[in-house]
Protein backbone atom coordinates (compact mmCIF):
# COMPACT_ATOMS: atom_id res chain seq x y z
CA UNK A 1 0.00 0.00 0.00
CA UNK A 2 1.15 3.51 -0.78
CA UNK A 3 0.97 6.63 1.86
CA UNK A 4 -2.21 7.90 2.23
CA UNK A 5 -2.42 11.73 0.14
CA UNK A 6 -3.72 14.55 0.97
CA UNK A 7 -7.55 15.28 -0.46
CA UNK A 8 -7.32 18.40 -2.15
CA UNK A 9 -9.12 17.17 -5.22
CA UNK A 10 -11.92 16.12 -3.15
CA UNK A 11 -15.38 18.07 -3.87
CA UNK A 12 -18.23 17.86 -1.65
CA UNK A 13 -21.88 16.88 -2.76
CA UNK A 14 -24.73 18.74 -1.06
CA UNK A 15 -27.28 17.41 1.10
CA UNK A 16 -29.63 17.96 -1.68
CA UNK A 17 -27.67 15.89 -4.48
CA UNK A 18 -29.93 13.24 -6.25
CA UNK A 19 -29.64 9.57 -5.16
CA UNK A 20 -26.54 8.22 -6.61
CA UNK A 21 -28.95 5.45 -8.09
CA UNK A 22 -29.62 7.57 -10.70
CA UNK A 23 -26.27 7.40 -11.89
CA UNK A 24 -24.02 10.11 -12.47
CA UNK A 25 -23.00 12.28 -16.06
CA UNK A 26 -18.89 11.60 -15.48
CA UNK A 27 -16.88 10.82 -18.59
CA UNK A 28 -13.68 10.23 -16.44
CA UNK A 29 -13.36 6.42 -15.66
CA UNK A 30 -12.89 5.54 -11.85
CA UNK A 31 -14.16 9.13 -10.21
CA UNK A 32 -15.51 8.58 -7.04
CA UNK A 33 -18.99 9.52 -5.79
CA UNK A 34 -19.67 9.08 -1.47
CA UNK A 35 -23.13 10.04 -0.32
CA UNK A 36 -25.03 9.68 2.62
CA UNK A 37 -28.53 11.21 4.03
CA UNK A 38 -26.43 14.98 4.79
CA UNK A 39 -24.21 14.98 1.76
CA UNK A 40 -21.33 13.13 0.02
CA UNK A 41 -17.64 14.05 -1.86
CA UNK A 42 -16.48 13.57 -5.06
CA UNK A 43 -13.06 12.56 -6.11
CA UNK A 44 -11.18 11.34 -8.64
CA UNK A 45 -8.96 7.95 -8.89
CA UNK A 46 -5.84 9.08 -7.07
CA UNK A 47 -2.93 6.20 -5.68
CA UNK A 48 -3.44 6.24 -2.00
CA UNK A 49 -5.66 8.24 -1.51
CA UNK A 50 -8.58 7.69 1.23
CA UNK A 51 -12.23 8.52 1.45
CA UNK A 52 -13.62 8.15 4.96
CA UNK A 53 -16.90 7.55 6.06
CA UNK A 54 -18.38 7.38 9.87
CA UNK A 55 -20.15 9.68 12.60
CA UNK A 56 -17.71 12.04 13.88
CA UNK A 57 -17.20 15.41 11.71
CA UNK A 58 -14.34 16.79 10.99
CA UNK A 59 -12.43 13.18 11.65
CA UNK A 60 -14.37 11.56 8.33
CA UNK A 61 -15.03 12.98 4.82
CA UNK A 62 -18.90 12.01 5.07
CA UNK A 63 -20.98 12.03 7.63
CA UNK A 64 -23.65 9.26 8.20
CA UNK A 65 -25.29 8.14 11.64
CA UNK A 66 -24.47 11.40 13.15
CA UNK A 67 -27.09 10.82 16.00
CA UNK A 68 -26.49 7.20 16.53
CA UNK A 69 -23.86 5.95 19.08
CA UNK A 70 -23.55 2.72 17.02
CA UNK A 71 -22.26 3.95 14.41
CA UNK A 72 -18.11 4.31 14.85
CA UNK A 73 -16.58 7.16 14.84
CA UNK A 74 -14.69 6.27 11.61
CA UNK A 75 -16.43 3.17 10.00
CA UNK A 76 -15.60 2.60 6.60
CA UNK A 77 -12.50 3.41 4.50
CA UNK A 78 -12.59 3.66 0.60
CA UNK A 79 -8.92 4.04 -0.94
CA UNK A 80 -7.78 3.75 -4.11
CA UNK A 81 -4.56 1.56 -5.02
CA UNK A 82 -3.94 -0.97 -7.82
CA UNK A 83 -6.46 0.99 -10.52
CA UNK A 84 -9.57 0.31 -8.19
CA UNK A 85 -11.26 1.43 -4.86
CA UNK A 86 -11.76 -1.13 -2.40
CA UNK A 87 -13.91 -0.68 0.37
CA UNK A 88 -12.64 -1.59 4.36
CA UNK A 89 -14.60 -1.93 7.45
CA UNK A 90 -13.20 0.08 9.82
CA UNK A 91 -16.50 -0.15 12.06
CA UNK A 92 -17.84 -2.28 15.15
CA UNK A 93 -20.78 -3.21 13.17
CA UNK A 94 -20.44 -5.06 9.60
CA UNK A 95 -21.03 -3.40 6.13
CA UNK A 96 -23.95 -5.04 4.35
CA UNK A 97 -23.71 -5.15 0.52
CA UNK A 98 -25.78 -6.46 -2.33
CA UNK A 99 -26.83 -9.52 -1.82
CA UNK A 100 -25.74 -11.57 1.14
CA UNK A 101 -22.16 -9.72 0.92
CA UNK A 102 -20.70 -8.33 4.47
CA UNK A 103 -17.75 -6.63 5.72
CA UNK A 104 -17.02 -7.21 8.96
CA UNK A 105 -14.03 -4.90 11.45
CA UNK A 106 -10.88 -5.39 9.59
CA UNK A 107 -11.63 -7.95 7.16
CA UNK A 108 -9.90 -7.88 3.75
CA UNK A 109 -10.99 -5.07 1.57
CA UNK A 110 -13.18 -5.48 -0.93
CA UNK A 111 -12.87 -4.32 -4.93
CA UNK A 112 -15.45 -1.49 -6.25
CA UNK A 113 -16.55 -2.48 -9.71
CA UNK A 114 -17.57 0.34 -11.88
CA UNK A 115 -21.63 1.45 -11.62
CA UNK A 116 -23.61 1.90 -8.03
CA UNK A 117 -23.15 0.19 -4.76
CA UNK A 118 -25.20 0.72 -1.72
CA UNK A 119 -23.76 -0.20 1.39
CA UNK A 120 -25.71 -0.53 4.80
CA UNK A 121 -24.85 -0.26 8.13
CA UNK A 122 -27.73 -1.76 10.51
CA UNK A 123 -27.52 -0.95 13.80
CA UNK A 124 -30.92 -2.12 15.65
CA UNK A 125 -33.84 -3.40 14.39
CA UNK A 126 -35.37 -0.22 13.56
CA UNK A 127 -32.40 1.66 11.91
CA UNK A 128 -30.01 1.36 8.85
CA UNK A 129 -28.06 3.94 7.44
CA UNK A 130 -27.16 3.85 4.05
CA UNK A 131 -23.99 4.72 2.10
CA UNK A 132 -24.04 5.40 -1.49
CA UNK A 133 -20.67 4.93 -3.47
CA UNK A 134 -20.84 5.09 -7.40
CA UNK A 135 -17.60 4.65 -9.63
CA UNK A 136 -17.75 5.92 -13.19
CA UNK A 137 -16.91 3.81 -15.87
CA UNK A 138 -15.87 7.12 -18.15
CA UNK A 139 -19.62 6.52 -20.32
CA UNK A 140 -21.00 9.32 -18.95
CA UNK A 141 -24.43 7.57 -19.15
CA UNK A 142 -24.90 6.57 -15.72
CA UNK A 143 -26.08 3.03 -14.19
CA UNK A 144 -28.29 0.44 -16.49
CA UNK A 145 -31.79 0.19 -14.11
CA UNK A 146 -31.04 -2.33 -11.61
CA UNK A 147 -34.04 -4.30 -12.98
CA UNK A 148 -35.14 -4.87 -17.08
CA UNK A 149 -38.75 -4.19 -16.53
CA UNK A 150 -40.80 -1.39 -19.00
CA UNK A 151 -40.29 2.04 -17.15
CA UNK A 152 -42.45 4.94 -17.99
CA UNK A 153 -40.60 6.68 -20.54
CA UNK A 154 -37.91 7.36 -18.64
CA UNK A 155 -39.45 9.36 -15.82
CA UNK A 156 -40.44 8.30 -12.43
CA UNK A 157 -44.30 8.13 -10.99
CA UNK A 158 -46.04 10.65 -8.66
CA UNK A 159 -46.60 9.74 -5.45
CA UNK A 160 -48.52 11.33 -2.33
CA UNK A 161 -46.77 10.67 1.16
CA UNK A 162 -48.93 8.20 2.31
CA UNK A 163 -48.06 6.31 -0.89
CA UNK A 164 -44.64 6.82 -0.58
CA UNK A 165 -44.30 5.46 2.54
CA UNK A 166 -46.51 2.26 1.77
CA UNK A 167 -44.45 0.93 -1.05
CA UNK A 168 -41.16 2.24 0.50
CA UNK A 169 -42.20 -0.15 3.81
CA UNK A 170 -43.40 -2.93 1.06
CA UNK A 171 -39.86 -2.79 -0.84
CA UNK A 172 -37.42 -2.69 2.11
CA UNK A 173 -35.91 -6.02 0.92
CA UNK A 174 -35.49 -4.77 -2.50
CA UNK A 175 -33.87 -1.52 -1.39
CA UNK A 176 -31.46 -3.34 0.72
CA UNK A 177 -30.50 -5.29 -2.08
CA UNK A 178 -31.45 -8.46 -0.52
CA UNK A 179 -30.71 -11.68 -2.79
CA UNK A 180 -34.15 -13.21 -3.21
CA UNK A 181 -36.24 -10.25 -1.96
CA UNK A 182 -40.06 -10.54 -0.83
CA UNK A 183 -42.31 -7.67 -0.73
CA UNK A 184 -43.48 -7.10 2.93
CA UNK A 185 -46.89 -8.04 3.95
CA UNK A 186 -49.52 -5.42 4.81
CA UNK A 187 -49.90 -6.71 8.56
CA UNK A 188 -45.70 -6.03 8.84
CA UNK A 189 -46.26 -3.01 7.12
CA UNK A 190 -48.65 -1.31 8.94
CA UNK A 191 -47.34 -2.51 12.48
CA UNK A 192 -43.89 -0.20 11.09
CA UNK A 193 -45.98 2.43 10.25
CA UNK A 194 -47.52 2.70 13.34
CA UNK A 195 -44.32 3.72 14.86
CA UNK A 196 -42.79 5.69 11.80
CA UNK A 197 -45.63 7.62 11.71
CA UNK A 198 -47.65 8.09 14.78
CA UNK A 199 -50.12 10.83 13.28
CA UNK A 200 -51.79 8.16 11.02
CA UNK A 201 -54.00 5.66 11.87
CA UNK A 202 -52.26 2.16 9.84
CA UNK A 203 -53.91 -0.45 9.37
CA UNK A 204 -54.07 -3.68 7.48
CA UNK A 205 -56.65 -2.57 5.05
CA UNK A 206 -55.41 1.05 4.75
CA UNK A 207 -52.15 -0.69 3.27
CA UNK A 208 -53.62 -2.71 0.96
CA UNK A 209 -55.63 0.16 -0.43
CA UNK A 210 -53.04 2.19 -0.73
CA UNK A 211 -50.75 -0.38 -2.65
CA UNK A 212 -53.41 -1.88 -4.42
CA UNK A 213 -54.32 1.82 -5.47
CA UNK A 214 -50.65 2.48 -6.80
CA UNK A 215 -50.76 -0.92 -8.82
CA UNK A 216 -53.60 0.30 -10.14
CA UNK A 217 -53.13 3.32 -11.39
CA UNK A 218 -49.70 2.26 -13.06
CA UNK A 219 -51.77 -0.93 -14.59
CA UNK A 220 -54.24 1.99 -16.31
CA UNK A 221 -50.99 3.85 -17.40
CA UNK A 222 -50.10 0.54 -19.35
CA UNK A 223 -47.40 -0.74 -16.83
CA UNK A 224 -47.60 -4.71 -17.54
CA UNK A 225 -47.95 -7.43 -15.15
CA UNK A 226 -50.15 -5.65 -12.41
CA UNK A 227 -53.50 -7.04 -12.47
CA UNK A 228 -54.56 -11.11 -11.78
CA UNK A 229 -55.58 -11.59 -15.37
CA UNK A 230 -52.21 -10.86 -16.54
CA UNK A 231 -49.84 -12.95 -14.12
CA UNK A 232 -52.30 -15.86 -13.93
CA UNK A 233 -53.10 -17.77 -10.83
CA UNK A 234 -51.77 -18.72 -8.21
CA UNK A 235 -50.95 -14.85 -7.84
CA UNK A 236 -49.59 -14.82 -4.23
CA UNK A 237 -46.78 -12.13 -4.01
CA UNK A 238 -46.17 -11.67 -7.79
CA UNK A 239 -48.26 -8.42 -8.29
CA UNK A 240 -46.32 -6.69 -5.36
CA UNK A 241 -43.24 -8.01 -6.71
CA UNK A 242 -43.82 -6.56 -10.39
CA UNK A 243 -45.31 -3.39 -8.90
CA UNK A 244 -41.70 -2.70 -6.33
CA UNK A 245 -40.25 -3.70 -10.03
CA UNK A 246 -41.56 -1.27 -11.64
CA UNK A 247 -41.05 1.54 -8.86
CA UNK A 248 -36.93 0.68 -8.39
CA UNK A 249 -37.20 0.24 -12.29
CA UNK A 250 -38.44 3.67 -13.00
CA UNK A 251 -36.50 5.57 -9.79
CA UNK A 252 -40.10 5.99 -8.39
CA UNK A 253 -38.10 5.02 -5.23
CA UNK A 254 -34.68 4.21 -4.58
CA UNK A 255 -32.49 3.24 -1.39
CA UNK A 256 -32.36 6.66 0.34
CA UNK A 257 -35.76 6.50 0.62
CA UNK A 258 -35.52 4.06 3.33
CA UNK A 259 -34.33 7.34 5.54
CA UNK A 260 -38.08 7.78 5.49
CA UNK A 261 -38.62 4.69 7.93
CA UNK A 262 -36.35 5.68 10.31
CA UNK A 263 -38.41 6.27 13.46
CA UNK A 264 -35.46 7.90 15.28
CA UNK A 265 -34.77 10.59 13.07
Amino acid sequence: MTTTQHDSKLEKLPPTQASLAHGVADRDPGTLYVLSFGGGVKHPPQPGVEVTFGREKPAVQVLVGGDDRSVSRRHGVLRYDDGAWWLRNSGRRNLQLPGTTQLFHESAPYPLTPGYTPVFIRTSASRTHLVEIYVSDGTGNGPRPVYGEPTFDGQTWALSPAEKLAVVATAQPYLLYERHPEPWSREAVAALLRDVDRGERWSKSKVGRIVDGVRERLSSKGVPGLTAAEVGSPVGNRLKHNLVVELMASRTIVPPDLDLLDANR
